[in-house]
C-alpha cells in the first residue's frame, strides 16, 4: 500500500474515532512559513502567507477533563511569496491534545497530514499533487466565552510522496495565529 492510501484509509478512521461530537468550533488561522535549505533535505527556500480553515470536533467523553482529544478538519490556503508567485491548497487532518485545567491559558499539541495541490513549479519537486505532513505546539487563550485566540507554531513537511521524480521535500516552520469565528 502507497503512502498516500494509507494516510486516507488512517483519515478515515481518525473521523469514525470522532463520531460521538457534542461540541465543535470554527477557527481561521493567520500566519506565515519558510521552508529551511538543509532542513531534512530541502534544497529550495520557499516563503508563504498562511490562509487556514479549521473545524475543530471535541470528542466527547474528554469534554469535562482535565485535558481534551479533539480532530482538526483543515482547508489551508498557502500563497507562495518568494522566490516567485504561486499557491498551494489542499486539505489536512490533524489530531489535538489540549492541557485544559487552567480556564484562562491552554497549551496544545497537534499531529497530522494530507493532500496539496499547488501550481508552483518548485525545482525537485516534481509533481502538482503532493503529499504532507506536520506537527506543531500551541497555546489558545480563552478572553471569554465568546473570544478565543490562538498562537502556535508548526513543522510543515511538503513533497509528493514517491509517485514521481525527483522528490525534494520542502520542510519548513510556520508561526500562525488563530481565532474562533461563529458560523
Amino acid at each position: 500500500m502507497n503512502k498516500i492510501t494509507t494516510f486516507f484509509a488512517l483519515a478515515i478512521l481518525s473521523v469514525n474515532s470522532y463520531a460521538d461530537q457534542s461540541d465543535e468550533n470554527w477557527r481561521v488561522l493567520l500566519g506565515s512559513g519558510q521552508s529551511h535549505i538543509g532542513w531534512g533535505g530541502t534544497k529550495e527556500s520557499v516563503k508563504t502567507y498562511d490562509f487556514i480553515l479549521q473545524h475543530e470536533t471535541i470528542k466527547s467523553s474528554e469534554k469535562n477533563s482535565e485535558y481534551r482529544k479533539s480532530f482538526l478538519f483543515e482547508v489551508p490556503v498557502h500563497i507562495v511569496r518568494a522566490p516567485y508567485s504561486s499557491y498551494m491548497t489542499g486539505v489536512n487532518v490533524y489530531h489535538k491534545w489540549q492541557l485544559t485545567s487552567n480556564d484562562k491559558v491552554q497549551p496544545y499539541a497537534l499531529i497530522g497530514g494530507g493532500g496539496l495541490y499547488t501550481n508552483a513549479n518548485i525545482p525537485g519537486t516534481s509533481s502538482k499533487i503532493r503529499g504532507t505532513y506536520g506537527a506543531g505546539l500551541g497555546l489558545q487563550l480563552n478572553i471569554n466565552k465568546d473570544f478565543n485566540y490562538s498562537i502556535e507554531t508548526r513543522f510543515h513537511h511538503v513533497s509528493n510522496g514517491g509517485i514521481k521524480t525527483p522528490n525534494d521535500p520542502l520542510n519548513s516552520h510556520k508561526v500562525l495565529i488563530g481565532f474562533d469565528i461563529k458560523i
